[in-house]
Order: C-alpha cells, then sequence, then structure tokens
C-alpha cells in the first residue's frame, strides 16, 4: 500500500505544475470534464457514492462557464444496470452567481457490456437555478472498447430540449493502470466535433451571437489519480487542458469573453461503496 505521505508529496507536484503553468487554471468535464457516466457494474445488486469535486474553473466541452474557482458536489445509485446521478456547480470565484448553485443536472444511464463493448444510453437535463438560463437537456450514447493497453471511447450527444437537433460528439482514447493496490493512474486523449447549431447555441458572445458553424472543436488532455486512503472513501486529484483547434472559433471565443486554451486543476473527495 502507498504510505500516505508519499500520495500527498505526489498531489504537490502535481498542483504546483498547474499553478505554475497559469495562474488561473475542463469536464470535466466533466468529466469531464467533469458530469461522467463512468460508474461501472458491481456484484452488488445496489451500489451508491458522492463526491465534493472543488475545481479551478468550471469548463464543458471545452467553454467555460466560470472564470474561476467552484465546487462541484455530486452523488449516485446504481442498481440493475441503471445509475442515477446528480450533479451540481456552486460558484466560488468573485463573478457572477457566487454564493448559489447555478447548475443542477439530472441524468439516468443504463449500461450493459457485450464481450468487451460497453455501451451506455442516457437521458440528461440540465436545470440552472437563478441564471434565467432555460433548461437543457440531451440523450447520450457511450461507447468503449478495450484496444491493446488502451481503451477507445466516443461520447455522442444530441440536444432534445434547449436546441433541439444540436450534435456534439467525443472521440478519444483512455489509459488506466493500476500503480499500486489503492491508487490509480488514468490518462485521457479526446477530440470534439461539433454542429452549427450546438455552437450557436453555447458559444455566444455578448451581444447573444452564436458562432455558427461546423467544426472539430476540441481537443482535450486530462491526468487524473484516485487514492484510497481507507477502504471506500478516495481522493481524486486531476490536471485538464483544453483547447479549441479551430481558428476562426479560437479567434470569435477569445473576443465573446470565453477562452480559446483551458488549463485548470481541481481534486474530489469522495466515498463509494461498490
Amino acid at each position: 500500500m502507498l504510505p500516505v505521505r508519499t500520495f500527498f508529496l505526489i498531489l504537490s507536484l502535481l498542483c504546483c505544475t498547474a499553478l505554475h503553468a497559469k495562474e488561473d487554471w475542463q469536464e470535466g468535464t466533466p468529466y469531464v470534464e467533469e458530469k461522467s457516466l463512468e460508474h461501472q457494474e458491481s456484484s452488488k445488486i445496489f451500489t451508491y457514492g458522492a463526491e465534493d469535486l472543488f475545481c479551478s474553473r468550471y469548463v464543458w466541452r471545452g467553454i467555460n462557464y466560470s472564470r474561476g474557482a467552484v465546487m462541484q458536489p455530486s452523488g449516485w445509485l446504481a442498481a440493475y444496470d441503471f445509475n442515477f446521478n446528480i450533479w451540481t456547480n456552486y460558484v466560488l470565484n468573485n463573478e457572477a452567481y457566487q454564493g448559489n448553485f447555478d447548475e443542477i443536472d439530472y441524468t439516468l444511464t443504463y449500461t450493459k457490456t457485450i464481450k468487451n463493448l460497453s455501451l451506455s444510453p442516457a437521458i440528461a437535463i440540465y436545470a440552472y437555478p437563478h441564471t434565467g438560463t432555460p433548461v437543457y437537456a440531451e440523450f447520450l450514447l457511450s461507447a468503449s472498447y478495450p484496444v491493446s493497453i488502451v481503451k477507445v471511447y466516443t461520447n455522442q450527444a444530441v440536444s432534445i430540449k434547449g436546441a433541439g437537433g444540436a450534435y456534439y460528439g467525443e472521440f478519444g482514447v483512455i489509459y488506466e493502470k493500476n500503480i499500486y493496490q489503492n491508487l490509480s493512474l488514468s490518462l485521457l486523449l479526446g477530440f470534439g466535433i461539433a454542429s452549427s447549431k450546438f455552437n450557436d447555441y453555447n458559444i455566444v458572445d455578448a451581444a447573444g451571437i452564436g458562432w455558427d458553424h461546423t467544426a472539430i472543436d476540441l481537443v482535450t488532455f486530462n491526468v487524473g489519480v484516485k487514492y484510497y486512503p481507507v477502504d471506500h472513501f478516495y481522493l481524486r486529484p486531476h490536471i485538464t487542458y483544453s483547447s479549441f483547434v479551430q481558428g476562426s472559433l479560437r479567434d470569435f471565443a477569445s473576443n465573446s469573453g470565453h477562452f480559446a486554451d483551458n488549463l485548470f486543476t481541481g481534486i474530489a473527495v469522495g466515498f463509494d461503496v461498490n
């Protein structure tokens, strides 16, 4: 078992790297970023958990929804291949909606593995209290398949409310390795493509004008570790870099109050019962 002192040394190095790389550090993204659908099947009928992620910036699909620190509590309950997840965003930084939850997401996922192919259709509803922003909803389909030492994955999303028919797709590879019995490492490289309707709705300038072009929007790289100091209780630091790759999109984002590049970090404290 990795000593606690050694883990915190690794964590400190990760955080210092982010601080020196950029003063105000996505997905996660969700996972991402921040809004993850990754909780796996278990031998138990019911599994559950919760975590609280402290993140230097809220970034979703390359779009920054805050300029500074946020807190993102979430919780989930899974049974019979279904998973219900509630995810929230609480603004810590001195900016709009500080001290309030400005987003609450509800996601219902069904996961089935056929041989080595994992399929996860889902319905996600995004609500934005205190902001006046209309509810947004998507149908999602995630799939992954192991190839050699990595896992190839894709996440496909189509809006069913808010920007009906808007499409966003992500493709990439994930590398995961158990370093010690209670410590695992994950690396992710992903690429995002969005329809003109998605970009027009979500990437908007101060005058309310959106960037209405279809493009390969985004490249994302994420490094994370997950450490269990005791059974069921974990710490999950991560560093994520995301960048808009299309030239005119980068210019539009920079001129409309968004960041064309996002480097951000965070640490989650959580528990799971599997």
